[in-house]
């Protein structure tokens, strides 16, 4: 979860021109912003708040941004994280690394050796085992085992009774990813279909039916990129978060 999320209600999400996937480096790919009018604004000012700490130099290949802190995995494999966090937030375990995912009050990687998952922060009591794929939410995180099945978990110093909607408890079957959000995910299934579960306040956890190629979880509702690059959102709806805009997209992302 990111605090530009829990602001903003605000999504964003990469367009595709005709056939031709084109990136946003290229000037292709235009990003949509949709939700809450003063989205831009905010995360503009975060930008900015987080400036006094500027980002490392170097090479990445790919980034993440939790609820006051970023993370970043190098082209080496390293990772590294700054930010407004406490130590064990921000201080990265030695390895090298496949994937990171920036949670609230954690962070999880994948490591290269052994795809197996590292979690430092809190919630950090990650399974063992090889995995493609890891995605921190609000104190829980998923991950795709090797052989497509989901495994999520999470503790809370709030108290476990505070968390338990189910948001760790995943659908059987095989998966192609998942997605982490407040106190729900969504995960996408090999068959391109999609599944939720946790908190079903708001109708986030109902899906609709079809074939996809990703799905995002937000705080109150989730989003996804059908097979033919329209995107739909289904949950709350209170500042048009819901409200996807028309047009042929490949990537989405679904905030507060």
């Amino acid at each position: 979860m990111r605090i530009a999320d829990l602001l903003t209600a605000a999504l964003c999400a990469r367009r595709r021109a005709g056939t031709l996937v084109r990136s946003l480096r290229g000037g292709g790919g235009k990003p949509l912003l949709w939700g809450l009018a003063l989205a831009a604004l905010l995360v503009a000012f975060l930008t900015l708040a987080q400036a006094a700490t500027p980002a490392p130099k170097g090479r990445y290949v790919a980034l993440d941004a939790g609820r006051e802190h970023t993370c970043t995995l190098r082209d080496n494999g390293r990772v590294h994280c700054w930010g407004n966090g406490a130590a064990e937030l921000l201080e990265v375990p030695e390895g090298r690394y496949l994937a990171i995912s920036a949670g609230e009050w954690h962070n999880c990687a994948i490591r290269r050796e052994d795809s197996g998952v590292v979690c430092w922060g809190r919630d950090s009591n990650a399974p063992s085992g090889a995995f493609v794929e890891v995605a921190a939410g609000w104190h829980f995180a998923c991950a795709v085992r090797e052989t497509g099945a989901i495994a999520c978990w999470g503790t809370s110093s709030f108290g476990r009774s505070v968390l338990d909607y189910g948001q760790i408890e995943p659908p059987e079957g095989e998966f192609r990813s998942v997605s982490a959000g407040y106190l729900h995910a969504c995960g996408l299934r090999e068959s391109g279909e999609i599944a939720c579960w946790g908190r079903g306040s708001f109708g986030r956890t109902d899906a609709p039916e079809g074939v996809f190629t990703q799905v995002s979880s937000g705080t109150t509702h989730s989003c996804a990129v059908r097979e033919g690059g329209r995107v739909e959102c289904w949950g709350m709806n209170n500042y048009g978060q819901s409200d996807a805009p028309s047009g042929v997209f490949t990537q989405v992302s679904a905030g507060a």
